[in-house]
């Protein structure tokens, strides 16, 4: 099966094509899935949760998945975020800090989290200096994101984390 993907923004139309790609895949099971990306001129990388979601769900389908046709600006981002090295590319270093890493958590690892949270938001240059309690309320607001996702989504693929910036 190949699927050509268009531009993914972080805006209506982007989920849109991410929810057309899982409906046309959701259902297929021991096959190769390409995923042409030539149509790509942009992903904002923060979409890579959603994308990931849908990318991991297939392989625990058994498929077999292919990216390809992807352009070097898209790679680039891609590959600094860390999404592209779970699809047999390298990673880039982010040498100038402005990306925030793509992560699978399993529905367990609330302490890997707590941690991915504090590293990549809690403590960037581009965050407001917090008084200690209202830090102590931030830290507890994005960790029962974590909770509540784990609890209503009743997944058993994990929890895919970007933080939009």
């Amino acid at each position: 099966m190949k699927i050509t993907l268009p531009t993914i923004y972080h805006n209506q139309a982007g989920f849109e094509a991410l929810v057309r790609l899982y409906a046309q895949t959701k259902t297929r099971f021991f096959e190769d899935i390409e995923i042409n990306m030539a149509a790509v001129n942009w992903f904002d990388a923060d979409m890579c949760a959603a994308f990931g979601a849908i990318l991991y769900y297939l392989g625990s389908s058994a498929n077999t998945l292919q990216l390809t046709n992807i352009r070097a600006n898209v790679e680039r981002i891609l590959s600094k975020n860390g999404f592209l090295s779970s699809y047999g590319r390298k990673r880039i270093p982010d040498t100038w800090g402005t990306t925030i890493p793509y992560q699978r958590f399993d529905v367990k690892d609330d302490r890997y989290f707590a941690r991915y949270i504090e590293s990549e938001l809690v403590r960037r240059p581009e965050m407001p200096i917090m008084s200690s309690g209202l830090l102590k309320k931030f830290r507890e607001s994005v960790f029962e994101i974590f909770s509540n996702s784990v609890i209503h989504s009743r997944t058993k693929l994990g929890i895919f984390g970007m933080v939009h910036s």
